[in-house]
């Protein structure tokens, strides 16, 4: 039973998958008296990151180093960061000096007869938003 306690988890983090990590990290957070599980699971995650880091080639820096519009997302919050910060320049579109809103709402200066234009025109500037105005992204994927 010794071996299941203290072997299993060794096995899961010697892995180094995305599948044992969720195992582990769901066993120290069910298991009472997970003090070596947590010490497991975060050195299991550290070797993770390790094994799977791929640096940015020559070509993806130079990209970077050429455009000041350029980020690299290589996790989850850095693609929210990416995406708050897109919606924020949507904002800015919308009600900037040449306001977008307009293109966003039929009869925009008439309250009595103003509604959203359909999704389709709003997914069309969108796009048009996202074309003209969004950031060039480098996805720096984590090799599986």
């Amino acid at each position: 039973m010794g071996w299941l306690r203290d072997g299993v988890p060794r096995v899961l983090a010697d892995r180094e998958t995305d599948q044992a990590l969720s195992v582990l990290k769901t066993l120290a957070t069910e298991v009472a008296g997970t003090g070596n599980l947590q010490f497991i699971l975060r050195e299991a995650e550290h070797r993770y990151l390790t094994s799977t880091w791929q640096p940015l080639t020559p070509a993806h820096v130079l990209d970077l180093l050429g455009d000041r519009q350029r980020r690299v997302v290589t996790d989850e919050p850095g693609l929210l960061d990416l995406l708050a910060d897109s919606l924020l320049r949507a904002e800015a579109e919308l009600h900037g000096h040449t306001p977008a809103v307009t293109f966003l709402w039929n009869h925009p200066n008439d309250p009595d007869r103003r509604e959203p234009r359909p999704e389709v025109q709003l997914s069309d500037w969108i796009k048009l938003f996202r074309n003209y105005s969004a950031p060039s992204v480098l996805a720096q994927p984590r090799a599986s």
